[in-house]
C-alpha cells in the first residue's frame, strides 16, 4: 500500500436478500460518507501528531547521545527493547454472554413506543484508513463485531470500524430518534519508545442516521483512551462486557426516500517511533449490537 492509498477509507458493504434492491444504492452511499469524513478527522489529528513528534525527537536527539555514553544506560536501553517481541500478543477472544430480550408493556403511558429491530440486520459494513487492521469481522446473523488493529514505528496508524444498519422510509413527515442496546469488551498494549517516542489506542462505540450522501446525525461513545510517550508503557486486559453511555440520533424522514440507521465499533491505534526502542498501539474490541430502536413522532 502506498502512502496516497493509505489516506482514502477502504468500505465493504454487504446487504442482506431481503432488503429492496431500490435502497441499495441509499445503504452504499451511507456508509461511503460516514467513511470519508471521519477518515479525514483522523488524517488530519495523525498528521498533527506527526508533527509533533518529529519536533520532539530533535529535542531528545543530544539526550540520547549523551545517556549512551554510559555502559549501564546503554544495558538498560537493551533490556528494555528485548523485552517487546512478545509484548505485543493480546489473549484470545473472550466468550460472548447470552443475549436476552424481556418483552412487556412497559410502565406508565409512552407517547413514541419504540421500533424495536434485531439481528439479522439489514447490512453490515466495515472500513478502515490508514494502515489494515489485523482483524475486521462483522457477525450480522449475532450482531458481533471484532476489531482488532496494531500500530507501531513501521505501520504509523490504523483506524478501524465496523457495525450493521437498517433502511428506514416513511409515509409522512415524522422526527425520528435512534437509540441502541450494545456492550462491549475491550483489550490493549501501547508503548512509547525512548527519546521522542509516543503510541495511542482508543476505541468505543458510534452511531449515524444518514440520507443521501448526508450525515444528518452522528454519536459516539468513546469507551477508553490511552496515551504514552518516553518509555511508558501500559497493559489493559479486563475481563467483563460494559454497556457503556446512553447515545442518541435525531433527524426528520420524510416520504419517499430512505435512510439508514447505522451503528458499530472503532478501534484506532497510532505510533510513531522515537530515537530508541519501538513504539507500539495494539487494540482489540469485542462488540455485540442487542437492538435498534427508533422512535417516531408526528
Amino acid at each position: 500500500m502506498n502512502a496516497a492509498d493509505s489516506l482514502n477509507p477502504h468500505v465493504l458493504v454487504k446487504i442482506s436478500d431481503d432488503v429492496p434492491e431500490e435502497q441499495h444504492d441509499a445503504i452504499r452511499s451511507s456508509v461511503a460518507v460516514m467513511a470519508s469524513q471521519s477518515a479525514e478527522q483522523t488524517r488530519q489529528a495523525v498528521e498533527r501528531n506527526r508533527v509533533d513528534t518529529k519536533r520532539t525527537k530533535r529535542l531528545s536527539g543530544p539526550l540520547k547521545d549523551l545517556v549512551m555514553t554510559d555502559e549501564d544506560a546503554a544495558d538498560a536501553f537493551k533490556e528494555e527493547t528485548d523485552s517487546l517481541d512478545a509484548a505485543v500478543e493480546l489473549p484470545p477472544p473472550p466468550e460472548w454472554p447470552p443475549v436476552t430480550i424481556i418483552e412487556g408493556e412497559p410502565e406508565g403511558v409512552v407517547d413514541a413506543p419504540p421500533q424495536t429491530h434485531v439481528a439479522p440486520w439489514h447490512f453490515q459494513w466495515q472500513w478502515h484508513a490508514g494502515d489494515p487492521p489485523s482483524t475486521s469481522k462483522q457477525d450480522r446473523p449475532n450482531g458481533r463485531i471484532e476489531l482488532w488493529t496494531h500500530a507501531d514505528q513501521n505501520h504509523n496508524w490504523s483506524d478501524c470500524h465496523g457495525g450493521f444498519g437498517i433502511a428506514l422510509t416513511s409515509n409522512r413527515v415524522v422526527a425520528a430518534a435512534g437509540r441502541s442496546l450494545r456492550r462491549t469488551n475491550h483489550r490493549y498494549y501501547v508503548h512509547g519508545g525512548s527519546f521522542g517516542g509516543n503510541a495511542t489506542v482508543e476505541g468505543g462505540c458510534e452511531m449515524t442516521a444518514i440520507e443521501g450522501g448526508r450525515v444528518l446525525s452522528a454519536a459516539r461513545d468513546k469507551r477508553f483512551r490511552h496515551r504514552v510517550s518516553g518509555g511508558e508503557r501500559y497493559r489493559w486486559d479486563e475481563p467483563g462486557y460494559e454497556t457503556g453511555d446512553a447515545i442518541q440520533v435525531d433527524w426528520i424522514m420524510q416520504p419517499g426516500r430512505t435512510y439508514t440507521f447505522n451503528v458499530g465499533c472503532w478501534v484506532f491505534g497510532e505510533a510513531h517511533g522515537g530515537l530508541g526502542t519501538a513504539s507500539i498501539g495494539s487494540v482489540s474490541i469485542y462488540g455485540q449490537i442487542i437492538t435498534l430502536n427508533v422512535f417516531l413522532t408526528d
